[in-house]
């Protein structure tokens, strides 16, 4: 029998997928919920991760307001406004409308390494991250 999650991810494909579909801007971040509409395995999973909450740690300090902080603790940031208050798919794999609305698996980055996340674990805001010993949990949550 199909769970709930799969049922709900269907639906949202058959309601949102046509929709960002017909964007005239089909690389713009589409928001995790779209993404999930497709890939709710992968997005189940990923809500067990720190990067699901990674808005709550900035309100938590009152830094939710600073761009510096928003740019790598939410995704699709733009003039203080952003997709998802969290690091999503896209904060990692790339916008996703091009993806969404041609289908194509090459319009998304497959290739995710510690360059990546590199990019927010530094030295100075993430001493003690280890790439290997992240991965080794599941990149996605558990995988």
């Amino acid at each position: 029998m199909v769970n709930r999650t799969v049922w709900v991810a269907i639906a949202a494909a058959i309601i949102i997928v046509p929709l960002v579909g017909s964007s005239e801007n089909a690389g713009d971040y589409v928001g995790l919920e779209t993404c999930a509409a497709c890939h709710a395995d992968v997005a189940a999973s990923y809500g067990e991760t720190a990067h699901a909450n990674a808005l709550e740690v900035l309100e938590a300090a009152g830094s939710d307001g600073d761009p510096e902080c928003l740019s790598c603790h939410a995704t699709g940031l733009e003039d203080s406004k952003f997709v998802d208050g969290a690091v999503t798919c896209e904060a990692c794999h790339g916008p996703g409308g091009e993806h969404v609305a041609t289908g194509d698996k090459a319009a998304i980055n497959k290739e995710i390494g510690e360059a990546d996340c590199l990019k927010c674990h530094t030295a100075d805001w993430s001493p003690d991250f280890d790439y290997e010993s992240y991965k080794a949990k599941g990149l996605h949550g558990s995988e």
